[in-house]
């Protein structure tokens, strides 16, 4: 059987589109076919493409929340805070603070007790043991895993009245990345060692709740 030439010219014109499309089923024209198609797909959907790249390229960068700290441990209400969300639940506790860290004189804005912010997480106190509350004890931990202790008692204005602070700026100035969103101020310690720099999380601590009874030995 001879081979069929579209362009053979026995055939005429309408005989040449209409035997073509047969033709194209040889391995030959099928891909020459295939390359057309998807050539055409590409040049249609060019200007779909182009468009979802230009809005990509126009589409605002992802936000990222707020910092946070987080307070847990033997409390009743464990949370997570803002640094505005403590400005609203603290408004009428926040004062302003002048102080001085080596050597250089700061201020902040905002300040309140951390005690409010223990007090607001609801502290387990067993109220069938006498100074319960004595027994507690708070670990401050930056975002850098600096960890410091305090115990409750020294917190409060009856018992010990230490002034540690939760500050919400520096000058002026929002605390934001590792040092956000608060930072901790003790100005009655002689040396700031236990100030805290971008606190990340607050745990109460419970120490009757001890593993094992210590050794009397």
């Amino acid at each position: 059987m001879a081979q069929f030439n579209p362009l053979s010219p026995e055939f005429s014109p309408l005989q040449r589109r209409l035997r073509v499309p047969r033709a194209i089923r040889h391995a030959p024209f099928r891909r020459v076919a295939l390359r057309v198609v998807c050539l055409a797909v590409g040049i249609a959907f060019a200007p779909g493409l182009t468009s979802l790249r230009h809005v990509a390229a126009q589409a605002p960068p992802a936000v990222a929340p707020p910092a946070s700290l987080a307070i847990a441990g033997a409390v009743g209400k464990p949370a997570k805070w803002t640094a505005a969300q403590m400005a609203t639940q603290f408004a009428a506790d926040i004062r302003p603070l002048d102080y001085t860290l080596k050597g250089a004189k700061l201020s902040a804005k905002q300040t309140f007790p951390l005690l409010k912010l223990i007090d607001a997480a609801l502290p387990k106190v067993n109220p069938h043991v006498k100074h319960g509350d004595l027994q507690f004890i708070v670990a401050v931990e930056g975002s850098d895993g600096y960890t410091v202790d305090f115990s409750y008692a020294e917190l409060l204005p009856e018992i010990g009245n230490r002034p540690v602070l939760v500050a919400l700026d520096q000058d002026g100035k929002a605390l934001t990345g590792e040092g956000g969103p608060a930072e901790l101020i003790v100005p009655s310690d002689v040396k700031p060692a236990r100030w805290v720099h971008g606190i990340a999380r607050i745990v109460v601590i419970d120490g009757s709740q001890v593993p094992e009874p210590l050794d009397a030995k």
